[in-house]
Formats: C-alpha cells, sequence, structure tokens
C-alpha cells in the first residue's frame, strides 16, 4: 500500500479492508476527523450503543462530524480497541472493548464490544458496534452483497 490513502491497495483483499478498518479506529481513537472521514465512504452508516441510548443512528459524513463532536462533549476521553479482526465477506468482524470517562459523571467505564465493518472499494461503508457478537454477526449475516 502506499501513499496511505484510504481508497488505494487491493480494495477486495481481506489484509487490506483489516488495514482500513485499523486506520479507522486510529483515527477515531486520536480525534484525527479529517482522515476519519477520508476513510468513510461518502455515505457511511454507524450504528453502536451510544448511539442507540441517545435514539440515532449515524448516516453520512456529515453525521459522522457531529457524532465525534458529542462524543468529545459529552466524554473526558473514549478509546475504542480491537483485539481480533477477521475476513467475512466484505466485512471485518471483531470482538474488542470501549473505555471512556464521562464528564458529568466522572465515572470510568469499560466495556466489551463486538464489531462489524464493511469495507467496499477501500472505504468504510458501515460500522456496527455491539454488546453481544449475536448482534454483530446478525448484521453481517443480514447484509445484502455489495455489488461492483
Amino acid at each position: 500500500m502506499s501513499g496511505g490513502k484510504a481508497g488505494e491497495g487491493a480494495a477486495d483483499d481481506p489484509s487490506y479492508a483489516h488495514i482500513v478498518a485499523q486506520r479507522m479506529l486510529v483515527a477515531f481513537n486520536d480525534r484525527r476527523v479529517e482522515e476519519l472521514l477520508g476513510i468513510c465512504d461518502p455515505e457511511i452508516e454507524i450504528e453502536t450503543p451510544l448511539l442507540g441510548l441517545w435514539g440515532e443512528r449515524t448516516r453520512g459524513r456529515a453525521a459522522v462530524r457531529a457524532w465525534v463532536s458529542r462524543i468529545d462533549a459529552e466524554w473526558a476521553f473514549l478509546v475504542v480497541q480491537a483485539d481480533a479482526l477477521e475476513p467475512v465477506g466484505d466485512w471485518m468482524l471483531g470482538r474488542g472493548r470501549a473505555r471512556g470517562r464521562g464528564k458529568a459523571s466522572r465515572s470510568e467505564l469499560t466495556w466489551d464490544l463486538h464489531v462489524a465493518v464493511r469495507v467496499v472499494g477501500g472505504r468504510v461503508v458501515r460500522l456496527g458496534a455491539y454488546l453481544t457478537a449475536e448482534e454483530a454477526r446478525a448484521v453481517v449475516e443480514g447484509a445484502e452483497p455489495e455489488e461492483g
């Protein structure tokens, strides 16, 4: 992979999808929003436990920017770690954990996550973080194949 842009490399190669998913995670944790948006498809969909609590689902780059801003407004810090990602079709499926401290509560929390990241054409088109492996796998198994 040369140049380091999201769209470079063998976009249908599972190892490349893994690299794209990891780059997205690093950009999120470091709050490099422009880099994060560059990795995202313009119509990216994001579904997470926090969005569920807020009664929201994020779609599109502008919504991703707003989502990150809201996280920064409500959390002193929030980082996500992926321990394992494995390819399942055009998805990366795995487990990890989130750790953060709320600004209002000053409470530090850690929780396990199961992630489903769909990478198409070198861009993340869908990111889901779920509390159970079954939820993540159901999203992957229920997804329509990407035409391309």
